[in-house]
């Protein structure tokens, strides 16, 4: 085995794949139907990470801690009327698995370390189409 190929196959085995084809950090879109809800994405401990209205594009880490993905609540409010709790959480990246067969458990440990072990959804949408509109304030009547 020459040189370069012991280099490339220690590299491998030194490196989290994940970390290399993947990301920490997502750009996630959040959309509403109608548009122009406000929203709050808060963390796994109810701190606001990112707010803004409809649609807006938000950057998220995929791990909390270290070894554990992350998860976030979006708060949407809609003017026209409604409300909508949205889980958003982060779910293993397929090359984590792949790093396993490839560069085993010190690519692995690479993976969690980065967060590259982890993936969020691309999108958060909430309908808030059929949803009624608050009850309108009406004056009383008044019968003579």
């Amino acid at each position: 085995m020459s040189h370069r190929a012991t280099l490339a196959a220690l590299a491998l085995t030194l490196s989290g794949c994940a970390t290399f084809l993947s990301d920490s950090t997502y750009r996630t879109r959040i959309t509403s139907d109608p548009q122009g809800a406000s929203f709050a994405v808060r963390d796994a401990e109810g701190q606001t990470v990112a707010s803004g209205q409809t649609p807006q594009v938000v950057s998220l880490k995929a791990r909390r801690t270290w070894g554990r993905p992350a998860r976030y609540t979006v708060d949407m409010n809609h003017p026209a009327g409604g409300s909508q709790r949205l889980p958003v959480k982060a779910g293993v990246d397929p090359w984590t698995f792949a790093n396993l067969i490839i560069g085993g458990v010190p690519g692995f440990v690479v993976d969690l370390a980065s967060g590259a072990a982890y993936e969020l959804p691309e999108s958060v949408n909430a309908n808030f189409n059929g949803q009624a509109a608050p009850p309108a304030i009406l004056p009383a009547s008044h019968s003579e």
